[in-house]
């Protein structure tokens, strides 16, 4: 069960976003630089990834860490540029970061031989929802969709936010009760934690 308890507050936790804000400026000049050369290079075939591994929690569900399964945590901007190859705008297709290999092959046209990464290539992704896990303390895995989540703990714990919840503030399991596909989330968790190449949702 994820307690939704703080050690910190809000104060504290404005104070440090500011701070860490601050550290990303050399990271955009780092990154400006970067493109500025590419540019005088006139390197046009250079595809680069933006994203976390993670995201971290502001004091959302009063929570001031990494590593749980609500989506302020587990739904992270990812931008991908290539010039000419890609255009403009958003895609609200579900990606992760387990996605790039896959995207990276892709996009040299080569196959990996020895492994398969797990994954799919951006370029081909149709996901309608993606599993999630961590596995040091307090154990979780859940598979969100755009409209739903749904996490067990290793204790037993379930947590089920539906459409009609997109704040993920009262989990199903204890208050209206289980939802009636439980039973088959469950089973899907299971069967997709064990996944492994392209089957990985």
């Amino acid at each position: 069960m994820e307690k939704r308890a703080s050690r910190t507050s809000l104060t504290d936790q404005i104070r440090l976003r500011k701070d860490m804000i601050r550290t990303l400026y050399s990271v955009d000049d780092m990154i400006g630089a970067i493109f500025k050369k590419l540019n005088r290079l006139r390197e046009d075939n250079t595809i680069a990834f933006f994203l976390s591994d993670n995201g971290r929690m502001w004091f959302e569900h009063r929570l001031d860490r990494k590593e749980v399964a609500y989506n302020n945590s587990v739904r992270i901007p990812m931008f991908v540029r290539w010039p000419g190859h890609l255009g403009r705008g958003v895609d609200p297709r579900i990606v992760a970061n387990i996605d790039i290999a896959p995207t990276v092959y892709d996009a040299a046209n080569v196959t990996p031989h020895g492994y398969r990464p797990d994954g799919e290539s951006m370029f081909r992704s149709n996901r309608d929802h993606i599993l999630t896990e961590f596995h040091a303390n307090n154990p979780w895995s859940a598979l969100g969709h755009p409209k739903w989540t749904y996490v067990e703990y290793d204790t037993g714990f379930r947590e089920y936010y539906g459409p009609d919840d997109p704040w993920q503030l009262d989990n199903d399991f204890e208050t209206d009760g289980p939802p009636r596909n439980a039973d088959d989330l469950h089973t899907t968790l299971l069967e997709e934690s064990k996944c492994s190449g392209s089957s990985c949702p």
